[in-house]
């Protein structure tokens, strides 16, 4: 995941917007929930985990469709299938821990 960081604040960098760094900054751009205060048992949170990801897959896939009709978002397009790629790996090998665990 670091390396989805520091690729997304190069590509920031790269369109001429500054890269945001701290967390309160990150905050308006979050599109996952939260659950403050709630501390699933190990299977449940790999379970949710694993959620998230599916989740930032779908969100991805719908971003990376806008920037491919975008007549100059060629960059930004092939960017964004990256970052899905890796978080489809990241589901996948999450979906065969708990495959494996839930035997």
């Amino acid at each position: 995941m670091n390396e989805v960081v520091d690729d997304t604040a190069a590509r920031m960098r790269t369109l001429g917007e500054p890269a945001i760094g701290m967390l309160a900054e990150f905050t308006p751009y979050t599109r996952l929930k939260e659950h403050p205060s709630h501390y699933p048992e190990a299977h449940q949170l790999l379970v949710n985990l694993q959620g998230d990801h599916e989740t930032l897959i779908r969100q991805l896939r719908g971003d990376a469709e806008i920037y491919a009709e975008a007549s100059r978002g060629t960059g930004t397009y092939d960017f964004l299938l990256r970052i899905m790629l890796q978080h489809e790996k990241m589901a996948w090998i999450l979906r065969s821990v708990i495959q494996g665990t839930s035997a």
